[in-house]
């Protein structure tokens, strides 16, 4: 024998507590910017580029998934390396690196950084843009006049 549950709508038993069903999709906060101009990285120290993204978990038990998706250009040879910090300090833990180098000429190449992490807590937080150069070439990060897409996803636990 089967049964077929047919719904309409779902609605909270406890207002505030929300439909949590593990492994779906709670929320999605994305920002997508047309960059006015460039930033210039010429240290190897992580450089903070202006560009962040915050979310507030509605659970505290939550995955956020980060993914920041921006074009780069590196004039020389050169490698460019990006970081995703969290609330303006490398606590993450974050270490793969989207990189490229050994270009004689520029290159502008577009690059995606992802990382996720288990909530701990519903408090905001601000996931933000850092870029470093290895050698003596210039990067420009974010590249003039190209998109930086940012997207925050809570996944249920």
């Amino acid at each position: 024998m089967s049964s077929t549950l047919y719904v309409d709508s779902l609605i909270e038993k406890t207002s505030g507590n929300g439909v949590h069903i593990p492994g779906h999709v709670i929320q999605v906060v994305e920002q997508t910017i047309t960059v006015p101009s460039n930033v210039t990285i010429t240290t190897s120290a992580d450089t903070y580029t202006g560009y962040s993204i915050s979310i507030t978990p509605k659970f505290a038990s939550s995955k956020i998934l980060i993914d920041f998706n921006v074009n780069i250009q590196s004039v020389g040879t050169g490698i460019v390396r990006c970081k995703i910090y969290k609330d303006g300090s490398n606590t993450l833990g974050y270490s793969t690196w989207g990189s490229w180098g050994g270009y004689s000429n520029s290159k502008t190449e577009n690059i995606s950084v992802k990382h996720s992490e288990v909530n701990s807590g519903i408090s905001s937080r601000t996931y933000q843009w850092y870029v470093s150069n290895h050698t003596s070439s210039t990067t420009y990060a974010p590249h003039e006049n190209t998109s930086l897409t940012m997207t925050l996803t809570e996944i249920a636990q």
